[in-house]
């Protein structure tokens, strides 16, 4: 509502004489084409997108599960349940 209500004002000021002869309305917002996935490009599951991450978590805390500095600190997890997420996503302890 607030837009439409600028973009009259816009117009309403903008006009040189006494009545509004057109407004210009905006133009819809492009697609970005980073968002489309293409035909050609694999699309992971969930399951792979959580795996991805936690492995990434894993080696940025340089294996560590649990403790202080550790992926389960990182991501907000009690370590019980990161260890039952790893076991899910076949990530094993060592990775």
């Amino acid at each position: 509502m607030r837009e439409l209500q600028n973009l009259i004002e816009r117009s309403v000021l903008l006009e040189s004489g006494k009545e509004v002869q057109s407004i210009e309305l905006p133009r819809p917002m492009a697609v970005q084409q980073d968002n489309v996935p293409d035909d050609s490009a694999t699309v992971q599951t969930i399951l792979e997108l959580e795996r991805d991450y936690i492995r990434s978590i894993l080696a940025k805390c340089r294996h560590r599960v649990s403790g202080s500095g550790g992926a389960a600190e990182i991501l907000n997890l009690p370590s019980s349940t990161l260890y039952s997420k790893m076991k899910k996503l076949g990530i094993s302890r060592e990775y």
